[in-house]
């Protein structure tokens, strides 16, 4: 163990030095060490920003590759009808529209999917799959005849940059969703799949103004609509208003 007396020595001997030094050299001797201290922990809150920026970029990159997208339009005020050929691009090629359901768009046809009731839209095209089935013959298990297989390509609108997490096989995962989101299921054979169904045509303000004549709150209020090969169907929760409109908006069942 050093003896007291050699860090008392080694103490004098620095006085010393110093002391041979004028008060500016002895300034500018240590200066530049304590700017460098300086100029890191003028770093640190850079690298704290840096960090958390990372992790916050992750999600939006992982959400992407989720196969999300941001919203068409304003998200503030989405208009289901105006939007629908954006999404039909985004649910892909070959596909062709079936129905849609419009859960809670105000009077004015617009929707704010940043509300805290969690407006949404689900979309529903039809498209051929990749996947056909091996050709069976008439008389075996598994004929169905000529028919293809088709699945549905389903686009949902939901609010925005929503943090979603999955968990697969006990290990959980987040991503960031950017608001529109496709996924696919099976179809039924093509005799059971609608054809031909026409994008809606009907202004959803016209649907409230018949709407309001049947006793519908038209302030403070959102509708749910759903859109099929049959036509409309306008729903408003808690006062039991339920309408049902064909393809050229007349009403068919007050």
């Amino acid at each position: 163990m050093a003896d007291i007396g050699d860090w008392d020595k080694a103490v004098e001997d620095m006085k010393k030095a110093t002391n041979e030094m004028t008060p500016i050299e002895v300034a500018e001797k240590y200066k530049g060490s304590r700017g460098f201290g300086c100029r890191l922990w003028m770093l640190v809150p850079i690298i704290i920003v840096l960090f958390f920026g990372c992790i916050i970029a992750s999600g939006y990159v992982f959400g992407y590759l989720e196969g999300t997208r941001i919203v068409p339009g304003d998200a503030s005020n989405f208009d289901p009808s105006v939007e629908l050929e954006a999404v039909q691009r985004f649910a892909g090629d070959d596909v062709r529209f079936v129905e849609m359901t419009v859960n809670y768009v105000r009077p004015d046809g617009t929707m704010d999917l940043n509300a805290p009731y969690k407006p949404s839209v689900e979309y529903v095209f039809v498209r051929l799959s990749d996947e056909q089935p091996p050709t069976v013959p008439v008389g075996a298990p598994g004929y169905r005849g000529d028919d293809l297989h088709y699945e549905y390509v389903i686009v949902e609108i939901n609010q925005p940059f929503r943090n979603i997490s999955v968990t697969t096989n006990g290990s959980t995962s987040s991503y960031v969703d950017l608001g529109m989101s496709r996924s696919t299921r099976s179809a039924p054979p093509a005799a059971d799949i609608p054809e031909n169904v026409s994008p809606p045509t009907c202004a959803v303000e016209e649907l409230w103004q018949i709407a309001k004549s049947y006793d519908a709150p038209i302030d403070n209020a959102v509708a749910v609509i759903e859109y099929t090969h049959e036509g409309y169907r306008f729903m408003i929760r808690d006062v039991k208003v339920d309408l049902r409109f064909n393809e050229e908006c007349v009403i068919i069942q007050p």
